[in-house]
């Protein structure tokens, strides 16, 4: 099975559940290609500036225990890597295709349009922090726990659409009064790293059934509020321990 991974920043991308992913995935024996967006330094600063401010140019602190390590020089020598400044490019098509792929892989790639969607020979595939069809959009691990106080996480196709691609498999994610939104972030990443594999592994066996989203199901939610998240630190501290 041949997998192109779609990422962005490759002077900064560093997750530690994304490399051991990707790790995985080639112990598995697929044949695993990266295409990186967001090349240029302009691009990373902006980023960088609209997600964390000012904060982005101090030592940030990070709860996963494992040093980081950037993911383009570490598999630019044992897989094939490329890059580009859009994903949705016709220079990214051109690589797509070379690389031929049986799926598409989308580790935070932003919005990916339909030009890039159709070009595996199957379809792609996301991982979702949140219940499916319930919690579409963005926060949505925060905004399942101020609901409902459980969050999950969903591997579904994407579509052109926000989160309504046909559901592939869903995973509950525990949850404890130890923990914080950071904590329960954490563990979301953590464990989509077997849910993804799990999801890969039933693809390769054709062993599947998908569960079709309508767009009358769910809600599609947006950027949770600081007054809100305070709101859900104080809901995960009322957790069973």
């Amino acid at each position: 099975m041949k997998i192109t991974i779609l990422l962005r920043y490759p002077k900064v991308e560093k997750n530690a559940w994304k490399l051991q992913l990707i790790e995985q995935l080639l112990d598995r024996g697929y044949t695993v290609s990266i295409l990186f967006g967001e090349s240029s330094y302009y691009r990373h600063l902006k980023a960088a500036l609209k997600e964390y401010g000012l904060t982005a140019f101090r030592q940030k602190k990070t709860l996963e225990a494992a040093k980081p390590v950037k993911l383009y020089p570490h598999f630019e020598q044992k897989i094939a890597v490329r890059k580009v400044n859009d994903l949705n490019s016709k220079q990214a098509e051109a690589i797509i295709r070379e690389f031929a792929p049986d799926y598409l892989l989308l580790l935070g790639s932003g919005i990916i349009r339909k030009n890039i969607l159709s070009l595996p020979k199957h379809f792609a595939v996301h991982c979702h922090h949140g219940y499916l069809p319930d919690f579409r959009g963005v926060s949505t691990a925060e905004w399942s726990v101020y609901f409902t106080g459980q969050v999950y996480i969903t591997t579904h196709i994407v579509d052109p659409g926000v989160d309504t691609g046909d559901i592939l498999k869903r995973k509950p994610i525990p949850l404890t009064r130890e923990d914080s939104i950071a904590s329960m972030r954490l563990k979301c990443r953590e464990h989509s790293v077997e849910l993804i594999l799990d999801t890969f592994k039933d693809l390769e066996s054709g062993d599947y059934k998908t569960h079709k989203q309508t767009a009358e199901e769910g809600k599609q939610y947006f950027q949770m509020h600081p007054f809100f998240k305070e709101l859900v630190e104080q809901q995960l501290k009322s957790l069973p321990e």
